[in-house]
Order: C-alpha cells, then sequence, then structure tokens
C-alpha cells in the first residue's frame, strides 16, 4: 500500500527518559488491531553511559530484542527490514 512521506512523517514519535523508569515508545493498539515498528534509533546524549534495554510487551510478557550499554554520543540503530 502507497503512502505518502508526508503520512509517514506524522507516525514518527519521539521519547526522553531520565534513565529511573522504562519508556514506552508506542502504546498498545486497540482490540483486533495490529502495529508494525519499522525502526528504532536511541542516541546518548547523557555524560555518563547508560544501559538500554529494547523489549515488547505483548500481553504482559515481556521479550527482549537487544540490551546494550551506550557510551555517550553513541546510537543504537534497530530496524525491522532485512
Amino acid at each position: 500500500r502507497y503512502r505518502s512521506r508526508a503520512a509517514l512523517l506524522r507516525r514518527r514519535r519521539s521519547s526522553a527518559t531520565n534513565s529511573a523508569v522504562a519508556v514506552t515508545i508506542m502504546a498498545a493498539p486497540a482490540a483486533n488491531h495490529t502495529r508494525e515498528v519499522k525502526s528504532i534509533t536511541v542516541y546518548n546524549k547523557d555524560t555518563v553511559s547508560a544501559d538500554v534495554t529494547i523489549r515488547i510487551n505483548s500481553a504482559s510478557t515481556l521479550y527482549i530484542l537487544t540490551k546494550v550499554t551506550l557510551a555517550t554520543g553513541e546510537t543504537l540503530e534497530y530496524s525491522s527490514e532485512d
């Protein structure tokens, strides 16, 4: 299905964390709907390293996709594209 660039840009989300609690970057879909994450980019702009865990919460079951430590200025990129 074709989607215009403007439609794709509207679907971008930005989040920030204080490293104290998990951040939800995409809320659960409504009943009988699904969502697909194409990519996630995490940048550490802090002055210290940050532990980053990318996970899926499916019906209260957590599935860890990756867990890394990002040094200051490092970026983690996740893509569902092969």
